[in-house]
């Protein structure tokens, strides 16, 4: 089987070109987020879990989250892939708004909780409502969780956490702004796989592109740098 790129896409081996390349064109953008991953990184695994509190050790998880998540942005983006490196850019922003919350704020545990159940119930209901395949236990196993889980759990969205961990910028931009041109299915999100020619024609781009690279690294470097702030102080 050939491994061209028209052939297997992002899984051919003629990627390693493009990726030489851009650490190269973007070699001070990709250089300042590895520096700050390689801090965010010594500084988890330097962390003593044991004298932490209980949503401390919450907050946290979401950190190595967020610490992960903009791990596999460099990843991606190297390879030219800034929209799937947004999805990710989107995931990890709000990964550090829960993070810095129960920090700021250890009731914020408890309507997490609560959002869970909410997520959990109306995921039983929509399947109740939906899938027909369903086998009679099946039904009855789905309807007794949906009759132990609260009609209206106080739950939390994004922006009040992100309100609550004093990022609301950070939400109003980069979060609401990834939502738009990279992890929900928009016209926008679509944009970039296409271009128009001089005849008037449409052409399907697909393929490594340096669009978007050079400031997704540093929207990337910029949440670590926060995270690395606030969390920097724990086990101290």
């Amino acid at each position: 089987m050939t491994d061209a790129f028209k052939t297997r896409g992002f899984l051919s081996g003629d990627l390693h070109a493009f990726q030489a390349e851009y650490l190269i064109q973007f070699a001070d953008s990709f250089d300042k987020l590895e520096a700050a991953s390689t801090r965010a990184t010594t500084g988890l695994f330097n962390l003593q879990v044991a004298n932490l509190q209980g949503v401390e050790t919450r907050a946290l998880l979401f950190w190595m989250k967020c610490v992960a998540n903009c791990q596999a942005m460099f990843l991606l983006l190297e390879r030219g892939m800034a929209t799937q490196a947004q999805i990710l850019l989107r995931s990890a922003a709000e990964d550090l708004f829960f993070a810095c919350a129960l920090l700021k704020d250890p009731t914020v545990l408890d309507r997490l909780v609560e959002e869970d159940l909410e997520q959990r119930r109306k995921q039983a209901e929509g399947m109740l409502k939906s899938m027909k395949s369903l086998l009679p236990e099946q039904s009855k196993d789905l309807e007794d969780l949906v009759a132990t889980l609260p009609k209206k759990p106080n739950g939390i969205k994004a922006q009040r956490v992100a309100e609550i961990a004093g990022l609301l910028e950070l939400y109003q931009t980069v979060f609401r702004g990834m939502s738009l041109v990279a992890a929900h299915g928009t016209l926008t999100s679509v944009a970039s796989s296409v271009q128009g020619n001089d005849d008037g024609s449409l052409q399907l781009v697909f393929g490594p592109s340096p669009e978007g690279i050079e400031w997704t690294l540093s929207l990337a470097s910029l949440l670590l740098e926060h995270g690395i702030q606030e969390f920097g102080v724990l086990g101290a």
